[in-house]
């Protein structure tokens, strides 16, 4: 299960600069997501209200691991075309850590028909699903330049529970965000009908928002994908910052993740920590497995010193980045197909020459020995 941070920009957090801030620290102490709300306007007390885009793109570059994203974007109260181009324009400047979060949004909170938009459920959720078939087209070419990940991005879809329609819209996209839900039982109950509605085993997100010190392990056994933490419409900028210096709680009970010894696991244990997370393969992980005693271990101290993020998920990155470099033809296609998530190659190279070196003696053994024939 992964965790996030999500957070409402109003009053002391409608500067996007604090935002980022939070954003960046979040990454640093191990959070999976940032997310921020999506609104024109709020109810009362509530005035000070930042753009989720403009706040989002702050986000984007005051970070590097985290995906980002509104939670949630109503299409129907945006031009379907421009939301297109934020939402390509932000992938792109994320490096493809875009998660679009979609929802019909709520009249109560004053931004439909002050505004001339349209407040009737059954007319948003029309325009909901026509926006988001809008978006999908954008995505794939109508518009360009085309998001950093392909197909498109992750698309999550929210509503209330235990309504059937959110569910059947989410199970046409990648993830659902059901509001409401009782307790672990029910959903579980939840998580078992979805895996009967996509019998194809694709993957697909189960998400929910709890207030900060929520105990998740229930949660997690029963499920969820991904464990939101939500703060309300009024929280301070202290009160958002000192859940975030206490870090995620990844094993029930509150335990902290532990930390994995590089000399003993290697990178093809590295590379199963890494797929149990969720992260994404790459082509040569295989090879990198090969060869991988001979490249990393010992790294693991002076690679936390000089890249943000947990250690193991950043020897994981590294080994994914070698097995691209192993096959320079097929790491260019694979820029061309979807975001790698990792520095570019310069930058990482130049801040961890000592493993790139040891890369190339590794290259080169392997060379001399298919040569001797041995």
């Amino acid at each position: 299960m992964k965790h996030a941070i999500d957070i409402a920009p109003f009053g002391e957090l409608s500067d996007p600069r604090v935002v980022a801030q939070l954003a960046a620290r979040a990454e640093e102490k191990d959070w999976d997501g940032f997310f921020v709300w999506d609104h024109i306007a709020y109810r009362p007390p509530v005035k000070a209200v930042a753009d989720p885009w403009v706040t989002l793109a702050a986000v984007a570059c005051a970070t590097s691991r985290v995906v980002i994203g509104p939670m949630v974007t109503p299409p129907s109260r945006r031009r379907v075309h421009k939301l297109a181009r934020e939402t390509a324009t932000l992938d792109l400047l994320s490096s493809g850590r875009l998660i679009f979060g979609a929802g019909l949004g709520s009249p109560r909170n004053n931004e439909y028909e002050p505004f001339g938009e349209v407040a009737d459920p059954r007319e948003r959720a029309r325009l909901l699903d026509q926006g988001l078939e809008a978006l999908a087209g954008y995505w794939a070419g109508e518009f360009e330049p085309l998001p950093a990940q392909r197909p498109r991005p992750p698309v999550w879809i929210a509503g209330e529970w235990p309504n059937r329609r959110p569910l059947n819209r989410a199970l046409r996209w990648d993830g659902y965000f059901p509001i409401g839900v009782p307790g672990p039982e029910e959903l579980a109950k939840l998580a078992a009908s979805i895996s009967e509605s996509r019998p194809g085993g694709e993957s697909f997100d189960l998400i929910a928002d709890f207030p900060p010190g929520t105990d998740l392990g229930p949660w997690e056994q029963a499920g969820l994908t991904w464990a939101v933490t939500d703060f309300g419409p009024q929280v301070t900028e202290a009160e958002v910052r000192a859940v975030i210096e206490a870090g995620p709680r990844r094993l029930p009970g509150g335990a902290e993740r532990p930390v994995a010894d590089t000399g003993q696991v290697g990178v093809e244990g590295l590379l199963r920590i890494r797929r149990e997370r969720g992260q994404r393969d790459h082509p040569g992980e295989d090879h990198v497995a090969q060869f991988g005693l001979n490249v990393v271990p010992g790294v693991r101290d002076p690679l936390a010193r000089v890249l943000p993020g947990h250690p193991d998920d950043r020897l994981g990155d590294l080994a994914a980045l070698l097995g691209q470099l192993h096959d320079p033809e097929q790491s260019l296609g694979l820029r061309r197909q979807r975001a790698v998530p990792v520095q570019p190659v310069p930058q990482l190279r130049d801040r961890c020459p000592g493993v790139f070196h040891a890369r190339r003696l590794a290259a080169q053994r392997a060379a001399r020995t298919r040569r001797e024939g041995v």
